[in-house]
């Protein structure tokens, strides 16, 4: 026996082993060898199957869908490969032909059991596919849907007939497409993308979606891409929602008038708003992390304090008022309160709030200031009403009985009497400024005149006091004013001046300033101490014996009707300066005027002056006091 018919038996006693039909077909598709599983398939033994053509063995069906597959696979000398149902037996079979020497293999292999895995695999994943809640997609290498699930035809609001075939370019809102479309570039090119995005449904309403897209690798070929999406649209309106509460909160620490720190829950701070940098005097990398202690130089009882508030900062604390030494070296009163910053019910900080008091005091000063002011007026009103008429017929009266003296050396009582009814006239006087405004006239002055014809004026009652009443050297000075109110400024300076001195001299001095004039009278009384010259102008407050405070009130109110202000400097056993601040124009006697329709050179009689707080002469009005 020769080698290749030995080789030949080999052969086809281990095809007869296998568990595959195998049979070997001549070029005219006969059959000249059948193994036993052949046998079975064809239901006929092998020595019936030699000889026998091909096509009249099967179903014609089956037939049709061999034959050209065999005789390709004849033609081109390569394998080829199908699978086929078998509807009499109900199962399907594995074809593959091997091209040989004498003609073609056929292999046929039952695959029913791994095509009905197959196919219940199949059905799973097309349970996923449309009954995922998220949108589920596969699109081609040209971004076109080729599949798509219902979630993703409910969340865009196109059917999936109008998605399959369709760009995925008209979801996206314009904005993101140039990113879109790099994206999808490197998905292409085998690189998984995840990414948000905002989304245009078929109403025109922006959605935001969550998306992966992952390549699908065939044989080592990227064939398409396979998406998914998750509508994400409420959790990004919260997150939006809590950004902006977030800049909110920000701003309005950001932009308040306290001072904000926020502390961690050592009490070291995590940050600072502007008004805290400004209040302490530091820069934001000075501030951060330091502890409390370090921030405020306080003294031991101090530092209790805020420790106890701090230790109680588990809930909204009620402030506490305590001195805080500034780094300018100055000491401010400052509300302090702490605000716990709780996380899911836990104390995660506080933030710690300074106010200063500084401007709260100013403003109850201001209130109280008002406040007596209006009880000024309204018993300047009273007083004047009662005392003014009974006043004028003492005055007669004394004149008369002084005319009837007959023992000169009683006429001192007479002096005196008449001495204090002209103080209760100036009193009197005072009152009606303050509770009888009347009309005024505004114009140009000459401050220099005026200042001369005040000096003119009390100079013969300083020299009584061997005061010398010295007037430097006067620019010409021109303000826009009522004369007679500006007049009255002075008078009363200059009176006060004499009235603490019993000897010396008074200066007045008169110098430009910044769009304006300052004027400055110098003397040598006594002199106040500090404590007392911010209440200097308040009704009924005077540092003189017999003052009544009246006068600077009146003062501090025309001048305040001038856009001027009036400061006080005094040294104890040194004397006392007020330092008067006049505009060239003040806004508003300018406004007064223009509202008038008058230039502001005209002289103008202006109804309702009461802003002035004085009165303009008239036939009541006597010497000012």
């Amino acid at each position: 026996m020769d080698r290749e018919l030995r080789e030949e038996m080999d052969l086809a006693l281990l095809w007869d082993k296998v568990e595959e039909a195998v049979y070997v077909l001549d070029p005219e598709w006969r059959f000249i060898y059948a193994n036993r599983m052949t046998e079975q398939f064809a239901g006929k033994p092998r020595e019936q199957l030699i000889g026998t053509l091909l096509w009249d063995l099967f179903p014609a069906n089956w037939v049709e869908r061999a034959k050209p597959v065999f005789e390709q696979a004849a033609a081109t000398g390569r394998s080829a490969r199908f699978e086929e149902y078998s509807p009499e037996s109900d199962r399907w079979y594995a074809v593959q032909a091997l091209p040989l020497p004498p003609g073609l293999a056929v292999v046929l292999r039952e695959i029913t059991a791994e095509r009905k895995n197959s196919q219940r695999l199949d059905q799973r994943y097309e349970s996923l596919f449309r009954q995922n809640q998220d949108s589920v997609f596969q699109m081609d290498l040209e971004g076109r849907f080729v599949l798509v699930n219902p979630a993703m035809a409910a969340i865009t609001g196109y059917s999936e007939r109008e998605l399959i075939g369709s760009s995925f370019e008209p979801l996206l809102h314009p904005d993101e497409l140039p990113e879109a479309r790099e994206h999808f570039r490197l998905a292409a090119a085998g690189q998984p993308q995840y990414r948000e995005y905002r989304i245009i449904n078929s109403q025109g309403h922006e959605l935001y979606g969550q998306v992966t897209k992952f390549p699908i690798v065939v044989d080592g070929h990227v064939i398409g891409i396979f998406g998914m999406g998750r509508d994400i649209t409420l959790q990004k309106r919260s997150e939006l929602k809590i950004r902006e509460a977030e800049r909110r909160l920000r701003s309005l620490i950001a932009h308040h008038s306290d001072a904000i720190l926020e502390l961690d829950i050592d009490g070291k701070v995590r940050e600072c708003n502007p008004a805290s940098l400004k209040l302490l005097g530091a820069q934001p990398e000075e501030l951060a992390g330091k502890r409390l202690d370090e921030l405020m130089n306080l003294d031991k009882e101090r530092r209790d304090e805020l420790t106890r508030l701090w230790d109680g900062a588990d809930c909204h604390t009620s402030p506490l008022a305590l001195p805080l030494p500034l780094r300018s070296g100055e000491t401010i009163l400052a509300e302090v309160e702490f605000v716990p910053i709780l996380i899911h019910g836990q104390r995660d900080g506080a933030y710690l709030i300074l106010k200063d008091l500084t401007q709260k005091l100013e403003t109850e000063k201001l209130l109280l200031k008002s406040e007596k002011l209006q009880t000024a007026g309204q018993l300047a009103a009273a007083v004047a009403h009662e005392i003014r008429n009974p006043l004028t017929s003492l005055k007669g009266f004394v004149r008369l009985l002084e005319t009837y003296n007959e023992r000169p050396e009683k006429a001192y009582m007479f002096q005196i009497l008449q001495e204090e009814i002209s103080r209760i006239d100036s009193i009197t006087n005072e009152l009606l400024m303050l509770a009888k405004p009347q009309k005024s006239i505004v114009k140009q002055v000459r401050l220099d005149g005026v200042l001369e014809a005040v000096a003119t004026l009390m100079s013969p009652q300083a020299l009584l006091k061997s005061i010398e009443l010295r007037l430097e050297p006067l620019p010409e000075a021109v303000v826009l004013g009522e004369e007679y109110g500006i007049k009255q400024v002075f008078v009363n300076l200059v009176k006060n001046a004499i009235e603490v001195m019993e000897q010396g001299e008074i200066r007045i001095e008169l110098e430009a300033a910044a769009e304006g004039w300052h004027v400055r009278v110098a003397d040598e009384g006594g002199g106040m101490p500090e404590e007392c010259l911010d209440r200097l102008g308040e009704p009924f407050y005077s540092t003189k014996e017999k003052g009544t405070g009246l006068g600077l009130m009146v003062t501090k109110r025309i001048l305040e009707a001038h856009d001027g202000t009036i400061e006080f400097r005094s040294r104890r056993h040194v004397g006392t300066v007020v330092e008067v601040y006049l505009p060239r124009e003040s806004p508003l006697q300018k406004r007064r005027i223009a509202e008038a329709g008058e230039l502001p050179g005209d002289r103008l009689r202006l109804a309702g002056a009461d802003r002035l707080g004085y009165s303009g002469k008239s036939e009541e009005r006597g010497e000012p006091g």
